[in-house]
């Protein structure tokens, strides 16, 4: 980049450094989405209740942010259907027994715990005990119960394991969207970051491959007064070469061409964009304007296309069978030179 002595050209190139500023935002998007989603956790929790006091303070109330201290995880009561990983037990904290709804992964992290030293704080929401889950535990607890009295009844059942469960999967909506979008803009980051990369690489490749006095001379072409230049395409005809600098700089000669043709790419029959595709003498196909799919791109594809076929008229035009084979007998001819 620093051989570069163009303004305009190095203007252009730096453009490219748009792209690292977007991978930037983007990047910064996501850190924040990730602090304010561990802000609101942290703030759930600080305002989170005792789920004994949210049975008995608050008449079972649902929807409150409540914790409780697992001093033993004892039965699995139940496997949500609605919810791929998703089990009720039964727990405890040293005094009574309590609902608890836990994925399988807070269940591991309770199990390794030492709760003979420190019990495991969860923290969840509330949510009513359904009917099926209070079947399920009274048919259970009463298999061995032989006096009506001692059974465990729905009348009962609030008494010993209260009217709400703890569920520990349910966490702050907003937090998840945050999460949601922190996903996005992080994959972003990334292929952003990648592009510039990229195209930064590309370009001093490009740069590295000329020589002092070759580029001496395109930059010299770049202030020409003859250069057609397309600002808004990234596109410069010059006398000898064309320049594109939309994301990574190419300069081709026109010399090197030996076909040109449009190209489309439609979208469920709709042109959304619109190229002037070219092979060059080593048999690659590049690419070297790239415009929208709009019927107004078809004059600015037409005059570009003119101006390179005034300057080299050996070049095959149009994408046409005979073409195709012309074209493979020139690289043929070439490469057996």
């Amino acid at each position: 980049m620093k051989r570069v002595n163009n303004k305009e050209l190095k203007k252009s190139l730096h453009k490219n450094f748009i792209t690292l500023a977007i991978s930037v935002l983007f990047l910064i998007f996501t850190i924040s989405c990730f602090l304010i989603t561990n802000y609101l956790n942290e703030k759930d929790k600080d305002n989170s209740i005792y789920l004994n006091e949210v049975i008995m303070d608050m008449a079972n109330k649902p929807n409150v942010k409540s914790y409780l201290d697992v001093y033993a995880l004892e039965i699995l009561v139940a496997k949500s259907n609605t919810a791929k990983d998703l089990s009720i037990y039964i727990a405890s904290d040293d005094k009574l027994y309590y609902l608890v709804a836990i994925d399988s992964k807070t269940h591991d992290k309770i199990k390794n715990s030492d709760l003979n030293q420190k019990p495991y704080r969860l923290y969840g929401t509330t949510v009513t005990t359904d009917q099926e889950i209070k079947r399920i535990i009274e048919e259970a607890y009463n298999l061995n119960v032989e006096n009506e009295k001692d059974k465990l009844t729905d009348d009962n059942f609030a008494d010993m394991y209260g009217g709400v469960y703890l569920d520990a999967t349910i966490t702050n909506e907003t937090g998840d969207t945050l999460l949601i979008f922190a996903g996005i803009t992080g994959f972003l980051s990334i292929l952003t970051l990648i592009a510039f990369i990229t195209n930064t690489l590309s370009t001093k490749k490009v740069l590295k491959n000329l020589t002092d006095e070759d580029l001496q001379k395109i930059e010299k072409e770049i202030d020409d007064e003859s250069t057609i230049k397309y600002p808004k395409y990234h596109l410069m005809l010059t006398k000898n070469y064309i320049i594109n600098t939309s994301n990574k700089l190419r300069i081709t000669k026109y010399s090197d061409l030996i076909w040109i043709y449009e190209h489309k790419l439609k979208q469920k029959g709709i042109t959304t964009n619109k190229s002037l595709a070219a092979m060059t003498t080593t048999g690659k196909t590049i690419y070297l304007v790239e415009l929208s799919g709009s019927k107004k791109m078809d004059n600015i594809l037409n005059e570009i296309s003119t101006k390179i076929i005034n300057t080299n008229k050996n070049i095959l035009v149009g994408y046409t069978k005979e073409n195709i084979e012309e074209s493979k007998n020139i690289l043929k001819n070439l490469n057996s030179k």
